[in-house]
């Protein structure tokens, strides 16, 4: 069945003498501008239909028009045939009537009803004698009042709903210009997607004079708030001039029009045209072309609603201003458009103005739709320059959804170029192509496309087919589909073409040449992409003169086997090749990895090459000779190269299938620093791992070797490393030093097989001496049986500790070395030794005579990063653990003695020593010189180390516990027993540090107290050896008796030791600020310093005297110097000065001391006192009182003499003493002179006056007041002491006398002058009490 399609077209036609509809509208304020704007709207086979219908009927009304028009009276008895006729097409015609309007019959229908909708109140009028003349309907007057047509969209675009096939050929055009009269309503409704839009569409349009004139208004049915008219509106021509054919001289539209989504399959626009106008020229009346030009413009506002493409928040919205001009020539009109794109939230986009060119010459023959549309030549030309498409690109990356498929190719693409100029042209037919020039083009590979980096090209194409000449000098260009890497280009020329259709697209590459480099290429490509992706393929054709080696790797394609890529990626390093010949064929994508569907070759010629043929075999290198790569083989013949110093000239490699195995044959005689680096570099390793990279070789190897090695990572090879392995050599010299082992002279055979098998027979030297080596094998461990002889000096090395000078001699060992080869135990070595010929100079139990066996036994257990040594040797047991870094220091240990090792702290590195010692004397660890008998190379402790019996210097102390500790900051020990507790600090390199708690020496046997006086209780050796120290002592006792706190710092000098006493507080006296010096040269010590006390009466009893003083302070200050050590101070064989002093106290009478203290006879003031034969109970009976006392001894030849008196003053006594006293016999030779005023009634004051005169009594008082100084002065006794310390005998010497004559150290008088010293050589300055 036949079915009728509808379309319809509106055109029109804007340039003077068309034969179709035209008018124009000049604006003198803007540039000539030029619009056309075409509707569609096609015919269909009803409407076809009725023409043949019409066109029969003037036939017939032309046949009855000499019967006087009788059978229009009959139209409404036809009806039923048209029907009849319509009935195919469901279409029907109803209230039809028949008239006459002049030579024009008319025709009236009330309805046509259509598949597409329907038509009311039709009237029609025909032309006659246009319709007779133009042999088709012609019609004069059109009017519909009332109507409504469908539209649906289809895959074919839009249709006629309900009769998709149907269609009408009505010139719309030639209907406009013929008829005088149109006025038709119609709803046009239009659905898609299930949605339906309608749109009220009003045309009136009147023909007078061949001008146009007319309105046109489309009406949509929105809400009020959204624009919903946009009109149209023709005026003719005013001039009588008007020039023939001119239709239309002025256009104006404005409004605006919602288009909702619904229409344009899911977008919505809303279009705003505010003004848009056309004015034509003036016509001239000596041109036939005069008139014929125009100006226009408008602006328009193009605001996307609503859209699936773009994001929400950024729906774009587009304003143009288009300036329209239409050229002299009447065939071309001119435009220039300036456009800017805004969204809501990015800045808006002004582009460069588009200029435009409507050519409109082949319109002239044609006006029909279907006739314009065969037309080929261009009817719009527009020209773009200076264009930056990243601005365009990042505006719509920044518009556009991201799941929009436009947005993906942008996004996708990313293009960045400068566009320097772009020509595009539309034929009639609705063919774009283009034509651009681009610099810096920078676009991402997106679905094929190659990615380019800075090119320059022409581009040329059309929407089917893409052109790209390219003539760069510096071009970046990347498949990411074919090759991982980008091809730097230079020189580059070659032509680029790709072909679009639905469903396909191919990319061909003819005639590219380029430099690469050094290198020059040549080559071509095809690439076909259809959808279907098995069935995208590649072709590849490429050849290079000459390429080193790392500049191939980028023309490797990825689409191969991923071991063949990977081989020939990774394999070659370095060298050249030439003669490259290079092919790939194939699909792009294969299913399920098979890659038979895909060949790859490659043939070359190398040398100078080194190639990795894999990554865990040492390289080949220095090879030449060819390669070629055949599908899934590669085949290579070597003439040359080294792998590890091995020579493989005329070798043949095979690398099988998907480059899994490379199979290869040697018999060669190498080095065996080669063997070495083979095994190290190798998988060979893996069999053989406690071969370390520090062994080093001397001597040649001679081997037979058939080796398959799996390529690849290891592991992913489904085949196995097979190697057979014979080896022999002589004198060959092997360094294994982190084993401590050093062969010389190796020979013997060995057979290797995987995984370690490994067996044979060596003999050579260790340790300079021979030995004999056994090789065997089970089925998880390699072991090796050293026999041999050892001297003492290897051995500290072997155990990687700092030799210790305490062995000598050779000794005979056994050794068994055990190789674990599934790493699940580490090396293990055992050394068995009698020691037999070795001697051991320790102390005590630790010592050994060379002669003498003893059993002992040294284990090494080699860890991944630490060594552990343990042994057992005459009662100690003990291990340590070193770092594996070459270093001599212990990083952590323990050695007990006669018991079992403890474990070290967490934290500390070094070695911890404990246990139990019966006896240890210091001398047989510690010379007097310092030296120690074993000195450790590590950080250690010592930790509870017990020793019953601690000899020092023939000091016993008992149940000592010995705790120290060694570092890089020095020595501490710790020491606690019932005799001593304290610390001995070593850290300081410059002085010991020793801290002691408490310290209990013994007291003196008889024996030893008979030759006190004849021995020094301290060696002179001991001076020389004490080192530099600062000593504390908290608590000193010696016996039983405290001798309280002492701290002061020894240091040793040229000619002696100095004490310099920082605080001594010994019984009350305290020490500070002072030094004592032990000259050993002359054996004589001496002290310079203060000693000082609080109150006598408290410190004499201290020291075993009565307390014959008491005072608030008390000191002696001098020199004093003695035979002997420090300890041996004598006061009798002393020699000095001493400057004595107190203040605040009072001499006391001790004669009814108690407690048998000894009396200090020279200090019992009170005592000499009560010898004076004169009555003193009133000034002596409670002792005598002091403010300040003072003077100065000398000591010498065992002789004490007073070099200043001694003088003891008061606020109501004075006494002075001076003299000497024999300190060996204890004998005095000393005056005293006793000062006492009249006003304390002075008994030998007043019987002196009596005897002398009674009546100077009388003046006594006034004595006392008037002539005070002369009576004092004249109540000055002098006595004579003489006699022992311990019974003195004082003697009244004589009166009014206070000077006391100087004696020297033998007793003998110097100045027995009695006269009054000068008043400034008074003690106070002031003559004396």
């Amino acid at each position: 069945m036949i079915q009728p399609i509808v379309q319809i077209n509106l055109i029109w036609h804007l340039w003077p003498g068309a034969r179709n509809e035209s008018a124009t509208l000049t604006t003198p304020e803007q540039g000539s501008e030029q619009l056309q704007l075409t509707t569609g709207l096609g015919g269909s086979r009803l409407f076809h239909a009725l023409a043949i219908f019409f066109t029969a009927i003037l036939v017939l009304v032309a046949i009855v028009q000499v019967s006087g028009r009788l059978s229009l009276a009959f139209a409404d008895r036809i009806a039923p045939r048209i029907n009849e006729r319509l009935e195919p097409y469901d279409s029907q015609i109803s209230g039809v009537a028949a008239d006459w309007r002049g030579f024009n019959p008319v025709l009236r229908a009330e309805q046509i009803v259509f598949p597409a909708g329907h038509l009311r109140n039709v009237y029609l009028e025909v032309d006659f004698l246009q319709t007779i003349a133009n042999g088709s309907l012609v019609f004069r007057r059109l009017y519909s009042e009332d109507g409504a047509i469908a539209f649906v969209h289809t895959p074919a675009g839009w249709q006629l709903k309900n009769r998709l096939d149907q269609s009408l050929d009505i010139d719309f055009l030639r209907l406009f210009e013929l008829s005088e009269f149109i006025d038709a309503s119609v709803q046009l409704l239009a659905e898609r997607d299930g949605l339906e839009v309608a749109y009220g569409v009003k045309l009136s349009l009147s023909n007078v004079a061949q001008n146009l004139q007319g309105s046109l208004t489309v009406v949509s049915p929105a809400a009020e708030e959204t624009p919903n008219q946009l009109s149209v509106d023709f005026y003719p021509s005013e001039s009588p001039q008007q020039t023939e054919g001119q239709r239309i001289n002025a256009v104006q539209a404005s409004g605006a029009l919602t288009l909702p989504p619904a229409l344009l399959g899911g977008t919505g626009l809303t279009l705003t045209l505010p003004l848009g106008q056309w004015q034509a020229s003036p016509a001239s009346s000596n041109s036939a072309s005069a008139g014929s030009s125009g100006v226009g413009g408008l602006k328009v506002a193009l605001q996307v609603t609503q859209a699936p493409w773009v994001r929400d928040e950024q729906m774009p919205r587009v304003d143009a201003e288009v300036f329209l001009w239409q050229d002299p020539d009447p065939e071309r009109v001119l435009a220039r458009i300036d456009t800017r794109l805004t969204t809501a939230d990015n800045p808006s986009l002004q582009l460069p103005p588009l200029f435009a060119e409507l050519n409109l010459g082949r319109l002239t023959q044609k006006s029909s739709v279907e006739q314009l549309l065969v037309q080929q030549a261009p009817i719009l030309r527009v020209r773009v320059e200076e264009l930056e498409l990243g601005a365009l690109t990042d505006f719509a990356n920044q518009t556009f959804n991201t799941d929009a498929e436009i947005a993906q190719w942008i996004r996708g693409f990313d293009t960045r170029a400068d566009v320097r100029e772009i020509v595009a042209q539309l034929s009639a037919a609705s063919e774009l192509s283009f034509w651009a020039q681009t610099e810096a083009v920078n676009m991402a590979a997106y679905r094929g496309s190659p990615k380019l980096v800075d090119g320059s090209a022409e581009v040329f194409g059309d929407m089917a087919h893409l052109g790209i000449t390219v003539a760069d000098n510096n071009l970046t260009m990347q498949f990411p589909e074919l090759f991982t890497a980008a091809w730097p280009l230079r020189e580059v020329q070659g032509e680029l073409m790709l072909l679009f259709r639905p469903g396909y697209a191919s990319v061909r590459g003819v005639n590219i040449e380029a430099r690469s480099g050094q290198t020059r290429l040549r080559g071509s490509f095809a690439t076909s992409r259809p959808e279907a992706r098995p069935e995208q393929r590649l072709t590849l054709a490429l050849q290079a003169d000459v390429i080193s080696a790392p500049n191939a790797r980028p023309f490797i394609p990825y689409k191969l086997s991923d071991g063949l890529r990977q081989w020939l990626l990774q394999a070659p390093l370095a060298g050249d090749f030439s003669s490259v010949r290079l092919a790939q064929h194939g699909q792009i994508h294969v299913l399920g990895g098979d890659t038979t569907r895909r060949r790859f070759e490659l043939m070359a010629d190398f040398e100078s090459a080194q190639v990795r043929y894999d990554p865990a075999w040492p390289t080949l290198d220095r090879a030449s000779g060819s390669v070629h790569v055949a599908g899934r083989h590669t085949y290579a013949v070597l003439d040359d190269g080294l792998t590890s110093g091995f020579a493989v000239a005329g070798a043949n490699l095979h690398v099988d299938a998907n480059a899994q195995m490379l199979s290869l044959k040697l018999q060669k005689s190498a080095p065996g620093a080669s063997a070495l680096g083979l095994v190290l570099g190798s998988p060979l390793h893996q069999s053989l791992s406690f071969v370390t990279p520090e062994w080093q070789a001397q001597g040649d190897i001679a081997f037979n070797a058939s080796i398959a090695v799996p390529l690849g990572e290891l592991g992913q090879s489904q085949s196995k490393l097979q190697v057979e392995l014979d080896t022999s050599f002589e004198e060959l010299h092997l360094s294994m030093p982190n084993y401590r082992l050093y062969w010389e002279g190796l020979f013997g055979q060995q057979r290797f097989s995987l995984p370690h098998n490994l067996e044979g027979q060596l003999g050579g030297r260790l340790f300079e001496q021979p030995v004999a080596v056994a090789v065997t094998h089970d089925a998880r461990h390699l072991r090796f049986q050293v026999d041999g002889s050892i001297a003492a000096k290897d051995i500290f090395p072997l155990a990687q500790i700092a030799p210790i000078d305490v062995l000598s001699g050779y000794t005979d060992f056994t050794a068994n070395l055990q190789l674990t080869m599934d790493n699940s135990a580490a090396p293990h070595l055992n050394v068995a030794s009698g020691l037999v010929g070795m001697s051991v100079e320790l102390p005590a139990q630790f010592g050994k005579a060379p002669d003498v066996l003893v059993d002992s036994n040294l284990e090494v257990l080699f860890a991944e990063d630490h060594q552990r040594i343990s042994w057992q040797y005459q009662g100690s047991d003990g291990w340590f653990v070193l770092p594996d870094e070459g270093s001599l220091r212990v990083a952590q240990g323990a050695v007990a003695i006669n018991d079992q090792p403890l474990v070290p702290e967490v934290g500390f590195n070094g070695l911890v020593v404990s246990g139990y010692l019966p006896q240890a004397d210091l001398a047989d660890w510690v010379s007097d010189a310092g030296d120690v008998a074993i000195s450790l190379p590590m950080d250690w402790q010592i930790r509870g180390l017990q020793i019953d019996d601690f000899v020092v210097k023939g000091l016993h102390f008992a149940d000592l516990q010995l705790d120290g500790q060694s570092n890089s900051d020095g020595v501490i020990f710790q020491l606690r027993s019932p005799d001593v507790v304290g610390s001995i600090d070593l850290s300081d390199d410059s002085q010991l540090g020793i801290d002691l708690l408490s310290l209990r020496l013994p007291v003196s046997t008889a024996d030893e107290e008979e030759n006190a006086a004849a021995v020094d209780p301290i060696d002179i050796s001991v001076g020389r050896a004490l080192p530099a120290a600062k000593v504390f002592l908290n608590e000193l006792v010696i016996g039983n008796e405290p001798f309280g706190r002492w701290k002061f710092t020894m240091t040793p000098e040229q000619t002696g030791v100095r004490f310099d006493i920082d605080d001594v507080l010994v019984n009350g006296l305290s020490i500070q600020d002072s030094a004592v010096f032990w000259d050993l040269q002359q054996n004589r010590s001496a002290f310079s310093g203060t000693a000082r006390t609080d109150d006598l009466a408290t410190t004499l009893p201290l020291w075993g005297y009565a307390p014959a003083v008491m005072s608030e302070t008390a000191q002696a200050t001098g020199n004093l110097s003695w035979a002997g050590s420090p300890g041996n101070i004598d006061i009798i064989d002393s020699e000095g000065e001493l400057s004595l002093a107190a203040t605040e106290g009072r001499f006391l009478d001790i004669d009814s001391a108690q407690g048998g203290l000894r009396a200090v006879s020279l200090l019992n003031i009170t005592a000499l006192a009560k010898r004076i034969s004169l009555d003193f109970s009133d000034v002596v009976g409670g002792g005598i009182s002091f403010e300040k006392v003072r003077g100065d001894v000398q000591i010498e030849d065992q002789t004490l003499s007073f070099t200043r008196n001694l003088i003891i003053k008061s606020t109501s006594s004075r006494f002075e003493l001076g003299g000497l006293v024999d300190l060996r016999s204890g004998e005095l030779d000393a005056q005293m002179i006793v000062t006492l005023p009249v006003s304390d009634s002075l008994p030998w004051y007043a019987a002196y006056l009596t005897f002398v005169n009674p009546l100077a009594g009388l003046g006594v008082a006034l004595g006392e007041r008037v002539f005070r100084k002369p009576i004092e002065r004249m109540s000055s006794a002098k006595f004579e002491v003489s006699g022992p310390l311990d019974d003195p005998e004082v003697v009244f010497s004589e009166l009014f006398n206070k000077d006391i004559e100087e004696t020297d150290s033998a007793g003998e008088r110097l100045s027995p002058d009695l006269l009054e010293a000068p008043a400034s050589q008074t003690e106070d300055g002031a003559g004396g009490p």
